[in-house]
């Protein structure tokens, strides 16, 4: 009776908002807010708030994304909304319905749909969030804010702080950093989250092998942009995670290229770094290869030291290995192959312990994924590099780039740290030599 109730409000849910949603979404959501929860205690409070709408010119916004740490708690994405944690219970604000706004702006889902569907303890309007806050501050002696949030900061300052600081709450001990506490759950994803953040990755590699077909001398580097954004958008992941890089022969160089306007040159090398979001979750592919199908002796000279570098770095991304032990492999197989290229006349330790490598390799190896493409999470503890755990999702991208020879290659892909060992969520997208020439012909 209550899971045919349950499915029946989802699908009114899903009528009334134009919002759909899972049954395991929700679950997810719930287990995260009861992790909070039980972390907090009895005496803390928590306070997030949705990102605000960021005007482009004249009325007119940019397109809503939601505060990352807001969605992984609510998996609510309107505005003007704010979620808080106290004496073991959520209380939700949001706007409550509104015909004439809806007429112009769409729908909206209300406290009431929002408390039933999204099972929070209580929801009221957002009208009634200042009053409610001013009350559970006076009786709580540690109090989060997400100090990350730069759009609700100066509110945060302005309002909460203000409220806790000026001497009606004598029991406050601290003021934490929210972000810092969410990061920990976070960094290690479950298995519905890995589940969405491979969807992504299929879909990036789809991307990247109609941009390696469609590629040849002659046309634009924005052609190849947007076949890449129209085949994010044609398998339902809307947006980019982040602005795409397609970068032709010199412009590899520059790390994060973005202008995307440049004539694609016969003997050129083209590095495109693209990735979607879908359901929020971002995926991160590089690939690089040649404009007219086929590497030359140099260039695949520098791509397979490249490939070498990240096979190496790969088997080093096991639970339980220091997060830098990855890095480290793939700046020694780089260091190994610049000596035999003979492109730095030195000795691999010389290259290595000078640093020399940095001319051409400037960049670390990867970097968390998840929510954010540049996903939060400790590198370091005390200074010292945390050890890999199940469920991370890390990119892994060594890279080359030569600015006297007008070359630049990066192969990334995202890594799963599994108990059987890494698993490559992005293998779809093609990078050995042969069959990187075989789809570009």
């Amino acid at each position: 009776m209550g899971r045919c109730w349950y499915n029946r409000t989802i699908k009114q849910f899903e009528k009334k908002t134009n919002v759909n949603i899972s049954k395991t979404d929700i679950n997810d959501f719930r287990t995260r807010r009861n992790k909070i929860l039980k972390y907090l205690g009895s005496s803390s409070l928590l306070v997030l708030l949705a990102s605000t709408e960021k005007e482009r010119n004249n009325g007119i916004n940019y397109p809503y994304r939601q505060n990352s740490n807001f969605h992984y708690l609510t998996g609510f994405n309107e505005p003007l909304s704010a979620v808080v944690f106290f004496k073991n219970e959520v209380y939700f604000f949001c706007r409550k319905k509104n015909k004439e706004y809806e007429q112009w702006n769409g729908k909206l889902i209300g406290p009431s749909i929002a408390k039933t569907v999204f099972e929070f303890n209580y929801a009221y309007d957002i009208s009634n969030f200042e009053e409610k806050i001013k009350k559970f501050i006076k009786s709580s002696n540690k109090v989060y804010l997400d100090f990350s949030d730069r759009d609700n900061f100066k509110y945060i300052n302005k309002f909460i702080v203000n409220n806790l600081t000026n001497g009606k709450n004598r029991n406050l001990e601290c003021i934490y950093d929210a972000n810092l506490l969410i990061s920990r759950y976070r960094q290690t994803k479950s298995s519905n989250e890995i589940k969405i953040i491979k969807k992504s990755c299929e879909i990036a590699a789809l991307a990247h092998i109609a941009a390696m077909k469609k590629c040849k001398p002659g046309l634009n580097e924005f052609d190849l942009e947007n076949e890449i954004c129209w085949t994010f958008g044609n398998y339902n992941a809307r947006y980019n995670s982040y602005p795409p890089i397609v970068a032709s022969g010199k412009n590899a160089c520059i790390l994060h290229y973005t202008s995307n306007n440049d004539v694609i040159k016969n003997n050129s090398i083209i590095l495109i770094d693209a990735g979607c979001e879908y359901k929020m979750y971002a995926s991160d592919i590089t690939r690089s290869f040649p404009v007219n199908g086929k590497f030359t002796n140099f260039q695949k000279d520098i791509y397979s030291l490249v490939l070498k570098a990240q096979s190496e770095a790969l088997k080093k991304m096991k639970i339980g290995n220091f997060i830098s032990e990855f890095h480290n492999t793939a700046v020694k197989v780089i260091c190994d192959g610049l000596r035999d290229l003979k492109i730095i006349k030195k000795s691999s330790d010389e290259i290595l312990e000078k640093k020399l490598y940095l001319k051409y390799y400037m960049h670390g190896t990867g970097h968390f994924l998840g929510l954010d493409v540049h996903d939060v999470g400790m590198y370091t503890i005390n200074n010292k590099p945390i050890r890999l755990k199940k469920g991370m999702v890390i990119t892994l991208e060594p890279g080359l780039y030569m600015n006297q020879k007008n070359i630049g290659i990066r192969i990334e892909d995202d890594i799963l740290i599994d108990n059987d060992g890494p698993i490559v969520l992005t293998k779809d997208a093609p990078k050995s030599i042969s069959k990187i020439e075989e789809i570009c012909s």
